[in-house]
């Protein structure tokens, strides 16, 4: 537990550490720009002063633009520390996303940082009083160095103190805009208790050593997930170093050699991917042995690290629909007694294919190393992929939350681990279901409530101060959580069956050839699906399979893996839930067209409204 109780006075107590040792990286033009502890303390306090000589009020909203940095961390800090509240903004977001906000929120100052920030708050730049940039030339905002500048004629005043004292654990520290699937965004206002509730969690659950530790961030600050986790960073004193770019991950894992990193579902797809296609492009021997360990650590559980617990049912993932093993397996029934087989099974997987994924993550990320933590959330992450990668020896763990609460709800953690589940409570948390089999939450983590939004609220937590998540869920007897679906998005036929989409949309994606999947089934006769190919992917089965063609027509010849999945997931499912059919769609669904959340969840009724004809072909 911290002895502080709110962020301005967790960094008055970095001034106790001050000195030389390196806090924050970030990388500028592919070079590492390094910034001490002392000159975060020293930006951090002078920014604040400038921020209360420009007229900031205490209960004021400041907002960011930017990318996560160093910099983006001293305007967020800087902004509670003299009293107001921090609005992150999007860097993808549209303009009328943006007009919104800016108007809900009551912004009045801001921090931009790069011609590219600049640009989308450009045409609003008449309704700030004030704007802070860096890396940016106009003559409409204060650059980044003057603020500083004008904070230092304060700084040994002793009113940074002050300040800082003022701040009380029940103030605002925050506006977080939930992207929203539908309508305007919600902001949502967390107080300062909130978040020093979840780094008291976060110290109990995953403990740190800012002497020996580093952290990799490549997740936008401005989700609750990744914030909360790198302030945590700061109060244990661990070396950040921010991502520049996500698409240069793999190189710089492998220079940063971090031992706790946060990342959601995606981007581990992505690595497998990349892992499954050197397999499938190895020839010879080599090629069968690394597609034989990539079939183990997906599919076997007895590979599983001593104290994690698996699942008893098997739910295998086709990932690997080219592999062919079948003279490994004849050999070890041949020639292994089963607990011998077992055993060196694991050992020959590690030696010549485990070891070397490993050493992709960086070589500190180990089920074997003392606080070593790969931590997943934002989404579920399927079962088999899950089970990959604890195979593979990284120590990953699944956690759940929401922005309304932090966000942390509940997480696996060492020695406490069930595959297929998202953990147990946080600390300070309770959890429960009511009779719909919702998930409820209640704790010092659960916010405020939405601005300006009371009804919204009040629907939100009700009278005893329990959230209502809309998350159906399933609690076990040893406290274990597992999602099962979203209590809104159940789907009524119009023959009054209930159909849950999630599920049946993460079990079609369990396939290299599709990256997204929609069910659409409210209020039609039978249950259907767009599905949208994973051209990444695509390119490189089509270079394994030396076919020279178009992704459409690759898809059509090979049309029979897609249904041959539908079909799968069909096998599993009642009747009124099977996928009657299926529509193809040669497109990919992104933030900047409007499909996907910033967090890449569907926004259901733009992808029904872009194929409304598609959708309406099936039926006919």
């Amino acid at each position: 537990m911290f002895s502080f109780k709110t962020l301005p006075d967790m960094i008055l107590k970095m001034k106790n550490r001050t000195g030389k040792t390196v806090l924050c990286h970030d990388r500028e033009r592919g070079i590492w720009k390094h910034y001490d502890t002392d000159t975060f303390y020293r930006q951090v306090h002078c920014m604040s002063l400038a921020l209360h000589k420009l007229g900031l009020q205490k209960g004021d909203s400041v907002a960011i633009l930017a990318v996560p940095s160093f910099h983006w961390l001293v305007a967020d800090l800087a902004i509670q520390a003299a009293g107001g509240i921090s609005v992150p903004l999007y860097t993808l977001a549209s303009k009328d996303n943006m007009q919104f906000k800016i108007q809900d929120a009551a912004l009045r100052y801001a921090f931009v940082v790069g011609m590219d920030a600049w640009a989308l708050l450009d045409t609003f730049a008449s309704s700030f009083q004030q704007i802070i940039t860096l890396g940016v030339s106009n003559e409409r905002s204060m650059d980044w160095e003057s603020a500083l500048a004008l904070g230092e004629q304060e700084e040994k005043s002793g009113l940074f103190e002050i300040l800082c004292g003022q701040v009380k654990e029940n103030d605002l520290a925050t506006i977080l805009y939930t992207s929203g699937s539908t309508g305007n965004p919600k902001g949502v206002e967390l107080t300062q208790k909130n978040f020093i509730s979840q780094l008291n969690g976060a110290t109990l659950c995953f403990p740190l050593n800012g002497k020996k530790d580093r952290a990799l961030s490549c997740l936008p600050l401005a989700h609750s997930f990744e914030r909360m986790i790198v302030y945590y960073y700061l109060s244990c004193g661990v070396e950040i170093y921010f991502v520049d770019d996500v698409k240069q991950l793999g190189d710089l894992l492998r220079d940063v050699k971090p031992s706790v990193m946060t990342v959601v579902p995606r981007l581990l797809e992505k690595v497998f991917l990349k892992i499954q296609t050197k397999s499938l492009e190895a020839r010879g021997i080599s090629g069968m042995i690394a597609r034989w360990a990539l079939k183990q650590a997906l599919e076997k559980e007895s590979l599983a690290v001593t104290g994690y617990v698996g699942n008893k049912e098997d739910l295998p993932v086709r990932y690997l629909p080219l592999i062919k093993t079948r003279f490994f397996e004849r050999a070890w029934e041949n020639f292994c007694p089963q607990k011998l087989k077992q055993f060196w099974q694991k050992k020959i997987a590690d030696v010549l294919v485990f070891r070397k994924a490993r050493a992709s993550f960086g070589g500190q990320l180990l089920q074997s190393r003392r606080r070593s933590y790969l931590i997943v959330g934002g989404a579920a992450t399927p079962i088999s992929l899950y089970r990959f990668y604890l195979n593979l020896g990284l120590p990953l763990y699944q956690g759940y939350g929401l922005t309304e609460c932090s966000p942390v709800v509940c997480v696996n953690t060492p020695g406490q681990h069930k595959i297929g589940t998202v953990g147990k409570a946080f600390p300070e948390i309770e959890l429960k279901l009511n009779s719909d089999g919702e998930l409820l939450v209640k704790g010092p983590n659960v916010m405020r409530g939405y601005h300006n939004l009371p009804e919204q609220t009040q629907a939100m937590i009700d009278p005893e101060g329990w959230l209502h998540t809309g998350d159906r869920a399933q609690l076990d007897v040893d406290g274990f959580v597992t999602i099962t679906g979203r209590i809104k998005e159940l789907f009524k036929t119009s023959g009054g069956e209930y159909v849950s989409p999630l599920p049946i949309e993460q079990a079609l994606c369990e396939t290299p050839w599709i990256e997204t999947a929609m069910i659409v089934a409210e209020g039609r006769n039978f249950v259907s699906a767009l599905l949208f190919p994973n051209f990444e992917q695509l390119t490189q089965l089509k270079k394994i399979s030396g076919i020279d063609v178009s992704n459409e027509t690759f898809l059509n010849v090979t049309a029979a893996e897609i249904q041959a999945q539908v079909t799968r997931v069909n096998e599993k499912l009642n009747s009124w839930e099977k996928i009657k059919r299926f529509h193809i769609v040669y497109a990919t669904l992104s933030v900047t067209t409007g499909e996907l959340t910033p967090t890449l969840k569907l926004r259901r009724h733009v992808v029904i409204e872009k194929y409304q004809t598609i959708i309406e072909q099936m039926y006919a």
